[in-house]
């Protein structure tokens, strides 16, 4: 997905954002219909009339314009990006626990090393191989081939539509939905809908989401940040101990 700020002007930008909503609400119609034509007699002229059009228009509209007064605006102005900001962000990250007593998992998604290969999804290579190694329509025999373990772990890693997820390497500097400190805000605190990304407000401190965002943009640039780093709640293993 390439960047078109360079290659538009704002009101042009804005433009196809209109547009785009346009064709999600379209398509949320035109669903609808294909439900109520589900369930409609086949032989009732009426069964689409310009009536059940109306209705479902509308409810799809109304969908659209109640979410405009469900817009979540951080409670709090930004953390300035320090370096205990950034830390505190890396150990929550790694699950310590917030002012609250409260932890979250992003390790079990992302990794320890935020590379994107926790434990909750497949292997890399698996997934490579399942998506990209051949036509579309193949992944599922493609992934016939795997133990039963690497089945079911792939069919709990699909979005709400079926779709494969990756969790993101954060240590790329490239963001889903945005990488303005405000939008990943956004995304650690309300999450992803669809996606297995959840939401961490009020689980962490509106401060200290702030402080995983100053982590998550410092850490393409500081990649030792998580260098040799284990997840708080993982005890190290102890050194071996020669027996005589």
């Amino acid at each position: 997905m390439p960047a078109f700020e360079s290659l538009m002007v704002a009101a042009e930008i804005d433009q196809v954002l209109e547009y785009v909503i346009f064709l999600s609400m379209r398509g949320e119609t035109e669903l609808g219909l294909i439900d109520e034509a589900s369930i409609a007699d086949e032989n009732d002229p009426e069964a689409l009339s310009d009536e059940v059009l109306d209705s479902v228009l509308k409810n799809v509209i109304g969908k659209w314009k109640g979410v405009e007064t469900q817009v979540f605006n951080p409670p709090v102005a930004r953390t300035p990006a320090t370096r205990k900001s950034v830390l505190h962000g890396r150990d929550l990250f790694l699950g310590q626990k917030s002012r609250k007593g409260n932890s979250v998992d992003c390790v079990g998604c992302h990794g320890p090393q935020a590379l994107g290969n926790g434990v909750s999804f497949v292997a890399q290579d698996v997934f490579n191989d399942v998506v990209f190694s051949g036509d579309p329509s193949g992944q599922d025999e493609r992934l016939q081939k795997y133990r039963k373990e690497v089945r079911e772990q792939w069919k709990n890693s699909l979005d709400d539509w079926g779709n494969p997820l990756r969790p993101n390497n954060l240590n790329r500097g490239v963001y889903k939905g945005g990488r303005r400190p405000i939008d990943i805000y956004w995304r650690i605190a309300k999450g992803i809908t669809g996606a297995k990304m959840p939401g961490h407000y009020p689980t962490l401190e509106a401060d200290e989401v702030w402080d995983v965002v100053n982590f998550i943009l410092a850490l393409p640039y500081e990649p030792k940040l998580l260098e040799g780093a284990t997840p708080a709640n993982v005890t190290p293993a102890k050194p071996a101990v020669v027996q005589r």
